[in-house]
């Protein structure tokens, strides 16, 4: 069950209550929270009041901050600034007011950097560089302190910076092109940034068809792959001495690498070509000036190469709410997606998460997003048609089984023929008994009135007799009595 509170100062002191999970208190009409890592990994709640909520029309974007509690745990699983703010009438007449909230990382915007000639630095002390040009821009609860960075660098030193936001700067220069995981870290009231290269841990929570999983999509993205780049560098200086105004579409000459590429300005992957065909890009390295540089990152480039972005969406019910056995899936962590009728078992990281606050056992996940090269490719596709190939002896076996239970059922209605005779033999027979012995009873039964009445007849000869019997007693007793 989860409480949302709302701060009028950046501090977190004195919250009032937006949400409350139990039956009395203010309540939302509608929520979405939107937990990500994508990008930057800005994570953001929407929410609805209704005009009965005693805070409708009194938030206002940026100055108000809004948190979520997991009351049952005690735990923060969001808290951010109101960014944005929608009023909206029904047909019906009601009135409702929808709030997007964005988290602390969303600060990454509020500064910019400014021209950096590029240096050979580490990928930390880059970061570092470019938080300290943040840090003087913003005030202090937007300032953030560099945490753990392990991210590996692929062999390029020499970095720049240019005029951009603090958030793009950290996206194109650090995440796009290293990869990895910006995470925010709170310590007492210090935000830290972590750069982690890996982020989270395995659990053993499944996503499981017929246990927590409802669906699953898995799509494979190929638009970004190239069997030809074409690398350029940095603007070369313009020498002219013009001032001619120019539009927006004025594009200035690049550094290239005809020089030293035999005067061709492009490199090919031959395997990519041969499996793919044709298929020419642009990459750019716009801190290089020297061709023979341009090229090995060129090559390097391709050597890196992801072919297709992988990603699952699932629909899944939070069996951690329901049976306290399973954790809740955590942004972050790696799950095995269970689900073989698309592929085959696979462990991959959610790295979002979607699910109201209203009816939190409801989750939307995506998981994977796992870029793939060549290799994997290949690996990618064994593995399907593997699949395939055991869906197909699923099928062949469900036909055998059909078969055998077709076959099971002719014999059944064999043996359910011989019955049916044996029972029509029983049938007659029992209706031969049934004459018998109703012939039998009707026998009985005349034996029995005949006895009766040979009881009867010989009752009646008895009495007569005994009548009789006593007429002649009589009689002799009454000549008994003349004689004398």
């Amino acid at each position: 069950m989860y409480r949302v509170l709302l701060f009028d100062n950046p501090n977190r002191k004195n919250p009032k209550i937006v949400h409350e999970p139990y039956s009395y208190g203010e309540k939302i009409k509608d929520s979405e929270v939107y937990l990500s890592l994508n990008g930057l990994g800005i994570s953001t709640f929407e929410f609805t009041f209704n005009i009965n909520n005693k805070y409708y029309q009194k938030i206002e974007p940026i100055i108000h901050f809004i948190q979520i509690l997991d009351v049952t745990r005690n735990k923060e699983i969001f808290y951010g600034r109101v960014a944005k703010i929608t009023n909206k009438m029904e047909a019906s007449g009601s009135f409702s007011q929808t709030l997007l909230a964005e988290d602390e990382k969303a600060f990454l915007y509020d500064s910019v950097q400014t021209y950096m000639k590029p240096t050979r630095m580490t990928v930390s002390a880059y970061l570092q560089k470019i938080l300290d040009a943040h840090n003087k821009q913003v005030e202090a609860h937007k300032q953030f302190r560099l945490g753990e960075v392990n991210v590996v660098d692929n062999g390029d030193l020499l970095r720049g910076l240019g005029y951009q936001s603090t958030a793009d700067t950290i996206k194109e220069k650090l995440l796009d092109r290293l990869g990895g995981t910006l995470t925010l870290r709170r310590v007492g009231n210090i935000n830290y940034l972590d750069y982690l290269s890996n982020y989270g841990v395995n659990s053993e929570t499944p996503l499981q068809l017929t246990k927590n999983l409802k669906s699953a999509t898995r799509d494979i993205d190929i638009s970004e792959l190239f069997t030809r780049i074409v690398p350029v560098g940095q603007d070369i200086e313009d020498t002219s001495n013009t001032d001619i105004e120019v539009g927006t579409d004025f594009s200035r000459p690049k550094y290239t690498i005809e020089k030293v590429n035999g005067g061709k300005n492009y490199l090919d992957d031959e395997a990519l070509m041969k499996k793919f065909g044709l298929n020419t890009g642009i990459v750019e390295f716009s801190n290089v000036k020297d061709p023979s540089i341009l090229k090995r990152r060129g090559l390097q480039w391709l050597k890196d190469q992801s072919l297709m972005l992988v990603t699952w969406t699932v629909e899944a019910i939070e069996l951690g709410l329901l049976d306290k056995r399973y954790e809740l899936i955590t942004l972050g962590n790696s799950y095995k997606v269970d689900n073989q009728f698309i592929y085959a078992v696979e462990r991959l990281q959610v790295i979002e998460k979607k699910f109201s606050i209203l009816e939190p056992q409801k989750v939307t996940l995506t998981i994977g997003s796992k870029k793939k090269k060549l290799t994997d490719y290949q690996n990618e596709i064994k593995a399907i048609q593997s699949n395939l190939v055991n869906v197909k002896k699923f099928a062949t076996a469900g036909v055998q089984n059909i078969s055998e239970l077709i076959k099971r059922q002719e014999e059944f209605d064999n043996d359910l023929s011989v019955q049916s005779s044996k029972v029509s033999s029983l049938e007659d027979l029992t209706s031969e008994l049934s004459t018998t012995v109703t012939e039998s009873t009707e026998a009985f039964k005349q034996l029995a009135s005949d006895l009766t009445n040979t009881v009867e007849s010989v009752g009646t000869a008895q009495t007569e007799m005994k009548k009789a019997l006593d007429d002649l007693i009589k009689s002799v007793e009454n000549l008994v009595k003349k004689e004398r």
